[in-house]
């Protein structure tokens, strides 16, 4: 079964853009029903629970309210935090700027935790609604290589840029909603 971890802005951009909890209440109902189902397949890793309660706002209360019982806990993992390191050796290989890699080691910072959460789980796509930054490619082996291996990306990693290094698939909210029959 695969299993759905779910990055901050998967809940930050359908609060401000798509389904404001005022106007959209049966969407909100919708993903704490199957976020708290009991097997498991959709997990709020303990970062993005902490990202997201720094809003404090409704979208904050809203997390503690309703998902503070099904957090995963990825600091209980040994495996998580190896995996952590070689996803952080991964941007450290002249690919990124060290202002980049430097954000991205922040304490606290989800991204690169949701990649290392995924390697260690195994059968498991994040759910971002980031996007590749363009700036990599396959070559003939199928190794993912800079474009432009003389400039390093001065911008912080994309998450489906670095998981794709790792084969961690990648999917949007939406299609979240299309995998798990959204009905309104």
């Amino acid at each position: 079964m695969t299993k759905y971890i779910l990055d901050s802005n998967s809940f930050i951009a359908p609060y401000n853009d798509y389904y404001r909890m005022q106007l959209f209440p049966s969407f909100w109902q919708w993903y704490n029903t199957e976020i708290t189902k009991s097997n498991g397949n959709i997990i709020i890793p303990k970062c993005v629970y902490d990202e997201l309660q720094a809003g404090k706002d409704k979208l904050a209360n809203w997390v503690e309210n309703n998902l503070k019982s099904v957090i995963y806990d990825e600091n209980s993992n040994l495996d998580v935090w190896k995996n952590y390191a070689r996803v952080i050796a991964y941007i450290s290989n002249g690919s990124y700027k060290p202002s980049s890699v430097a954000n991205w080691k922040q304490v606290g910072k989800a991204d690169p935790l949701l990649i290392a959460i995924a390697m260690t789980l195994g059968d498991c796509e994040i759910v971002t609604f980031e996007g590749r930054s363009g700036n990599f490619f396959k070559d003939e082996k199928g190794n993912i290589v800079l474009k432009n291996k003389n400039n390093p990306i001065g911008k912080e990693p994309k998450i489906p840029d670095v998981a794709d290094q790792f084969n961690v698939p990648c999917i949007s909210l939406f299609d979240l909603e299309d995998a798990l029959k959204l009905q309104l």
